[in-house]
């Protein structure tokens, strides 16, 4: 599973107990700031 910097801690133990491998991910380093995406 791969999820931001918030879900560490309980949400990480709970899922290596249950076999499941987890994943922080970032952002790249080359990303500056907010960029607001256009309406869809």
């Amino acid at each position: 599973m791969v999820t931001d910097r918030a879900y560490r801690g309980r949400f990480t133990e709970g899922l290596l107990a249950r076999g499941l491998r987890h994943e922080v991910s970032s952002r790249p380093p080359s990303a500056r700031g907010f960029v607001p995406v256009g309406p869809r």
